[in-house]
């Protein structure tokens, strides 16, 4: 069942009252509904990071409990070469995700200080779930749309799967994960790489 994204926000940080019985039904079905794993029968809990080719621009960990009572949780660990004095400095990221089917929408949250004053800045990333090469990865709107056109692979939107979520010890252990090398989802793991930035996303075939 397809979702609106505004609904669903709504429901999730708005809460009022509700009288009788039939609604609150309802909202317990819309909830059940927005939080239910993939209708195939997949989970969604696990450790995703990104590729250690890009480590030293940009760097994601990020991890799903879907386990939860009545939500589906997230930490991330993000970082970035790209930036301000300004920034707020973020240590990890948490909260909970939407799905719809193999897509999953994870919100995130920017603070800037600027003479005294704050500034937020939030947005939401849509990525979705694809096997490539025996490999579960997320990829991000716009690595999905080079995937599909050309099967090529645009490391900054790919996060690889790489460990179960083994209870909270998992949220505490975001710094140990080890970044795995893009090359695992090629098929040819002899072709060179460069930086999608640069040159454009890579030929994984």
């Amino acid at each position: 069942m397809k979702i609106s994204i505004a609904l669903s926000l709504a429901l999730l940080v708005v809460a009022c009252p509700v009288a009788g019985d039939e609604p609150k039904e309802l909202l317990t079905q819309t909830r059940d509904a927005m939080f239910q794993p993939h209708p195939d029968g997949k989970r969604w809990s696990g450790v995703y990071a990104s590729t250690s080719e890009v480590g030293m621009f940009t760097s994601t960990v990020l991890v799903i409990d879907d386990g939860s009572v009545g939500h589906i949780a997230y930490n991330m660990k993000f970082t970035t070469d790209v930036g301000s004095v300004d920034d707020i400095r973020q240590d990890t990221l948490h909260g909970t995700v939407l799905t719809d089917k193999d897509k999953i929408y994870v919100p995130l949250a920017h603070g800037r200080k600027r003479d005294g004053q704050i500034s937020l800045m939030a947005s939401i990333s849509r990525y979705t779930r694809v096997e490539i090469n025996g490999k579960t990865v997320l990829l991000r709107d716009d690595a999905l749309r080079a995937y599909k056109k050309d099967k090529k692979l645009y490391d900054y939107g790919v996060l690889i799967r790489v460990a179960d979520y083994r209870g909270m010890r998992t949220m505490f252990d975001i710094e140990k994960i080890t970044h795995p090398s893009i090359k695992i989802l090629y098929k040819d793991k002899s072709k060179t790489w460069s930086d999608p930035f640069v040159a454009g996303p890579n030929d994984g075939g």
